[in-house]
């Protein structure tokens, strides 16, 4: 089985099981159901995406304009992402009355569209942002490495050249 016909097959089971309707019978199988679901699947088992609100370069027709087209295209939800670095400012201000209207029209519109709408926890893109952070601490990284090694064999590592 190629890569794409078995996303396609996995898709549509996992789209079955995961859904309120209808639950994998030889009815629904016969009745074309698994076909119709993998078509059009429930809003809860489409998929979601980021939206970043760029630097306050947003308004409510363009809200409107872009929860529509990702409504039309099958998209399930949104995760709105506030960033605004490197990019040029714009007339709303974050966390403003203007953003938090903004918003709520946002939210009104998801709903209107059967889309879900939740949120990042604060403005940036890493929320490393804030006054408790001091710039020693800001930023970091996690990185890491792998090293395969047989079994039953003594092992003289350096981790930290790693």
């Amino acid at each position: 089985m190629n890569r794409r016909d078995f996303v396609k097959s996995t898709g549509a089971g996992m789209a079955l099981m995961l859904s309120p309707w209808p639950r994998w019978t030889a009815a629904a199988e016969e009745s074309g159901a698994f076909e119709e679901l993998f078509l059009k699947p429930p809003a809860d088992a489409r998929p979601h995406t980021w939206w970043h609100w760029m630097n306050g370069n947003i308004s409510s027709e363009g809200i409107t304009r872009d929860l529509e087209a990702m409504a039309r295209v099958g998209v399930g939800g949104v995760q709105v992402f506030d960033v605004g670095t490197g990019i040029p400012k714009g007339p709303v201000v974050s966390l403003s009355p203007e953003w938090f209207a903004l918003m709520k029209h946002a939210a009104s519109e998801a709903d209107r569209l059967g889309l879900s709408l939740t949120l990042h926890n604060c403005p940036g893109w890493s929320s490393t942002g804030g006054p408790w952070v001091t710039p020693e601490l800001a930023m970091q990284q996690v990185v890491w490495s792998e090293t395969f090694v047989g079994g039953n064999k003594a092992l003289d590592l350096d981790l930290r050249s790693r």
